[in-house]
C-alpha cells in the first residue's frame, strides 16, 4: 500500500528533545539563565511539530535531566545534564 504522509522528524521523542533543547539554547534570556516556555512552543509547533511531539519532547528531555520546567510552567530553566551530540 503506497505511504502518502511522511514521518514527522520529531516523531520519537528523544529526536524531538534534541530540536526542542536547540530552541532553548537559541531563545535563552540576555541573562541565559532561562528560555520562555511560549515562545519554544510557539517554534516547534511552526517548524512542523505537533502538540503531542512537543509534549513527548518536553517530557522526555525533563526526564533525562537536560531541562526544568519552572514551577510557574512558563520558563525552561538549564537542567543537571545535557544532551549527548550526535
Amino acid at each position: 500500500m503506497p505511504k502518502f504522509v511522511e514521518d514527522s522528524p520529531y516523531a520519537k521523542p528523544e529526536a524531538g528533545a534534541k530540536f526542542l533543547m536547540d530552541l532553548v539554547a537559541k531563545h535563552r534570556a540576555p541573562q541565559g539563565a532561562f528560555a520562555n516556555v511560549g515562545v519554544v512552543n510557539r517554534e516547534f509547533l511552526s517548524t512542523g511539530g505537533s502538540v503531542a511531539e512537543y509534549g513527548a519532547a518536553r517530557d522526555y528531555a525533563i526526564a533525562q535531566g537536560w531541562i526544568v520546567m519552572h514551577e510557574s510552567g512558563c520558563r525552561f530553566l538549564p537542567g543537571t545534564t545535557s544532551p549527548a551530540a550526535p
